[in-house]
């Protein structure tokens, strides 16, 4: 019975041995690597078990990872999420407080300034009406000798575009 024991028991480490091939450390290490670069939260320890029990392959350790701790990595980057979301809100909320001081600062020398200033005086006002009109004299000859050069003059179909418009140079256009 004993031997038969022996025999079950070296049967079993033969199967075990042809289900699992030894993987070499360099090559586990590289399984390890690429499974990583797939599930990041994954650690060190969980990629290795995950990739002896399947024998190196890379496709069920990441399936049988994921199965086990999915629900858990999604949690966590959810919970990372909202933090950050959280961190974001109150970054805006501290930036629109520190503008709105600003504003309210700028709008108050505005109207300190604005309070200080001494009013025009009439005679200044005055001054500016006479010297606009005296200038409005001074140019309405030539205005009134250029509409009357105009009177009789026929619209053209065509007209030029100024430089401006056509990058420096005199342009013709339909108008």
């Amino acid at each position: 019975a004993a031997a038969k024991a022996e025999e079950e028991a070296a049967a079993a480490a033969k199967a075990e041995e042809a289900a699992a091939p030894a993987l070499s450390a360099s090559d586990l290490m590289a399984l390890m690597k690429q499974l990583r670069a797939e599930l990041p939260r994954a650690d060190l320890k969980a990629c290795k078990a995950a990739l002896e029990s399947t024998g190196g392959d890379l496709a069920a350790a990441s399936a049988a990872l994921t199965a086990e701790h999915g629900e858990a990595w999604a949690a966590a980057e959810a919970a990372d999420a909202a933090e950050i979301q959280a961190g974001t809100v109150k970054a805006m909320g501290m930036r629109d407080a520190k503008a709105q001081k600003k504003f309210a600062a700028e709008e108050a020398a505005s109207v300190e300034a604005a309070a200080e200033a001494p009013e025009p005086e009439p005679a200044v006002a005055e001054e500016v009406a006479v010297a606009v009109a005296e200038e409005e004299e001074a140019v309405a000859p030539a205005v009134a000798s250029a509409e009357e050069e105009m009177v009789g003059v026929v619209a053209s179909t065509t007209d030029f575009v100024w430089p401006a418009a056509t990058g420096g140079v005199w342009d013709k256009a339909i108008v």
